[in-house]
């Protein structure tokens, strides 16, 4: 499952992340944002009508276990670990409209990323037990009246630049404006929240494209300066540890009158993307990993990664900042 989440208000001072310098405020900090809407309930998914084929023995797919209810099992990241395209979809199944989806100043949406069958999986004759069911909606194979609504779902097939530009190119957007946001990814152990993240070369991850990003509307801004910061900590057994600080460890959350803080966190100045991704290799040497039944090598921790942005009119004092958080679960 792929959240994010970004507020409308501005501030020139602080700003809700967890992770923000302790530097004193530079001007009045601004009143508290408004309290959240109330969500509305989710539209149910049409029923494609189709009577259920008998289930199988290998009809659970991989990493889902027996007691996970259906609810529980959509919800989980990337709608199960060992989602895979629907050859044969129902001609009566309808998606569910989502217009608008990102534009909000003041949102948080979640989207849901499928991803085939690995080799092991189809070896093991497993099979896929939720797909996609056109852009908003996911459904299950064996009973299609059961269906979940998504502000977004993305097939098997979809690309992690697509699913960077629909759901996280607008979060980055906004914190180059001062408004923080965050990106959370959520799912099962292999679901494939690290390939979605950080990707490999070929095809990068959601961390080296908002960076990326960020550098570039830099330097497509020319009449303002800004100061880049990250860090990077993980959270492994309820204890706080800093990525790029091996000293930082079993670290304490703060709170005072600008907000949350993790006392300790090292925060490294950013100058170019490469500084910014060697940072966070550097980081990822020092990450609790450790095999399991999906993964040689499974991150056993919860980490965050943030980078926060201050921008000043060139020659004169900062007047806004923002924060792009992303936090990613255990892979």
């Amino acid at each position: 499952m792929f959240g994010s989440s970004s507020r409308s208000q501005r501030s020139s001072a602080s700003s809700i992340s967890p992770l923000r310098s302790r530097r004193p405020p530079a001007s009045a900090a601004a009143p508290p944002p408004p309290p959240p809407p109330a969500s509305a309930k989710r539209p149910a998914t049409p029923s494609s009508g189709r009577p259920p084929p008998p289930p199988s023995s290998s009809s659970r797919p991989a990493g889902m276990p027996a007691s996970v209810s259906p609810a529980a099992a959509a919800a989980a990241a990337e709608a199960s670990s060992s989602a895979a395209p629907r050859k044969n979809a129902s001609p009566t199944s309808q998606s569910v409209e989502r217009p608008g989806f990102g534009k909000s100043k003041e949102n948080v949406t979640v989207t849901v990323r499928f991803r085939p069958l690995s080799p092991r999986e189809i070896n093991k004759g497993d099979e896929v037990a939720w797909y996609a069911d056109g852009d908003y909606a996911v459904r299950n194979e064996y009973n299609p009246s059961i269906a979940y609504g998504f502000d977004r779902v993305f097939g098997p097939a979809t690309t992690t630049r697509h699913v960077y530009d629909v759901a996280a190119q607008h979060v980055v957007s906004g914190a180059m404006q001062g408004i923080t946001g965050t990106v959370f990814a959520y799912g099962v152990t292999s679901s494939g929240k690290t390939h979605t993240m950080h990707g490999e070369q070929k095809s990068p991850g959601v961390i080296p494209l908002a960076v990326k990003d960020v550098f570039g509307i830099i330097q497509e801004t020319p009449g303002r300066e800004f100061l880049l910061r990250v860090s990077y900590l993980e959270i492994y057994n309820e204890v706080i540890n800093d990525l790029l600080d091996p000293t930082g460890q079993n670290l304490r959350i703060r709170e005072d009158a600008q907000g949350t803080y993790v006392e300790g966190i090292k925060e490294e100045v950013v100058l170019s993307p490469a500084h910014a991704l060697s940072l966070i290799a550097s980081g990822e040497e020092h990450r609790h990993v450790g095999s399991n039944n999906f993964n040689l090598l499974s991150s056993r921790s919860h980490t965050i990664f943030t980078l926060t942005i201050e921008s000043s009119p060139t020659g004169g004092r900062p007047s806004g900042r923002g924060s792009y958080i992303i936090p990613i679960e255990p892979n």
